[in-house]
Formats: C-alpha cells, sequence, structure tokens
C-alpha cells in the first residue's frame, strides 16, 4: 500500500491536537512494505503552526504508529511548533520493527518544550534505518529502548537559541533489558544560534 501526499500545505487549525495522523497496529512486510511518500517532484507540507500545543509537547506528534511494521516515511516537509514530526512507538518485542524514515525536511519553530521533544523519536523498535534527512531543529532524532538499526548520511543545523543543551543524535535508556547497539554513521550535525 502507498498513500502519496501531493504537494501543498496540509495544516490544521484546531486549538488543541495530539496527532494529526495515528496508525495503530497496520503492518507491512519485507516484500510488501507500506509508504506514505510525497509525490514525485512536489513538495508536501505538513504544517503545525497554528496548532496550540497541550502540556509539555510529550505525546503531541504529525505522525505516530504504534504497533507498526514495515512503513516507509519519504519526501514530506515537517514545519511549525508541534511535538514530534515522527513517533515510532514498540512494544519492545515483536513490534514497531523495519521503519524506513528518509528523504524528508524538519524545520521546526517550536523551540525547547521538552527533554523528549525532537524531530524523530523511535521508543522500544528495532530494525529501523533512518537515513537522508535533513534537519532544522534543536534536536533531530532520539531512540529509547531501542535497536537494531542504522541512522546515516542525515544533515542537522541544531538551534542552540531554543534550548541549553542540543542533541543530534541520542540515545536513552540504554541500561534497558530490550535496548541494544545501532550503528551511527555518516552523519553531519552544526551547532548555531538562530536568534
Amino acid at each position: 500500500d502507498t498513500f502519496v501526499l501531493r504537494g501543498g500545505t496540509y495544516s490544521t487549525n484546531k486549538d488543541t491536537l495530539n496527532t494529526m495522523l495515528y496508525i495503530n497496529s497496520k503492518d507491512g512486510n519485507s516484500s510488501n512494505r507500506i509508504a506514505i511518500m510525497g509525490y514525485p517532484g512536489e513538495t508536501p507540507i505538513l504544517n503545525s503552526t497554528n496548532t496550540v500545543l497541550t502540556g509539555t509537547g510529550s505525546g503531541n506528534t504529525h505522525m505516530t504508529f504504534t504497533y507498526a511494521d514495515y512503513w516507509d516515511i519519504k519526501g514530506l516537509t515537517f514545519s511549525g511548533g508541534y511535538g514530534d514530526p515522527i513517533n515510532i512507538d514498540g512494544d519492545r518485542a515483536s513490534e514497531g520493527t523495519n521503519f524506513r524514515i528518509y528523504h524528508n525536511y524538519f524545520n521546526s519553530t517550536r523551540g525547547n518544550i521538552g527533554d523528549n521533544t525532537n524531530s524523530i523519536k523511535i521508543t522500544g523498535a528495532k530494525d529501523f534505518e533512518v537515513h537522508n534527512n535533513y534537519f532544522f531543529d534543536w534536536s533531530a532524532l532520539v531512540t529509547f529502548k531501542a535497536k537494531g538499526g542504522r541512522v546515516h548520511h542525515n544533515v542537522a543545523w541544531l538551534d542552540s537559541s531554543t534550548s541549553p543543551q542540543v542533541q543530534c543524535i541520542s540515545k536513552k535508556h540504554a541500561d534497558d533489558s530490550y535496548a541494544g547497539d545501532f550503528t551511527v554513521d555518516h552523519n553531519v550535525c552544526v551547532n548555531y544560534n538562530r536568534a
């Protein structure tokens, strides 16, 4: 299955919203992956500028995938001041596997609205691949209790004016019994001050 977004801006005018797109227990497989992608040659923008955050931002996302396997997310632009643009939530067992996130652009104006708020958050998942993305944010990618993936060939411009502690690629709860190693290579992280 492939979901294709045409060029243009997709936004919400709701005062409060937790998730723009929520996928629960929808799986592809190794020979039939599920994709959300931009139409070739066009730029779909998922914009949360008009959304008022609830709480500290943790749990607020553009896209959340819970107990889902074999998904591709590619060719999209995420903008605005909303929590985590992409949140992969596995169960530290058999779910949340084989995600590929690539050729996306993340442009956040939210600032630091919580230590656990990032462009991409991967929790309890495994065998993921994140590559060739461009981040303009204070935090690019964080994993919680994740393992068996590869993060490579990404470029991150990290805005230190919004947070005293910028994070490019971070691994948290590494001492959890499920957590394991994953490969990080050929990424570029630049710390700058937007102010």
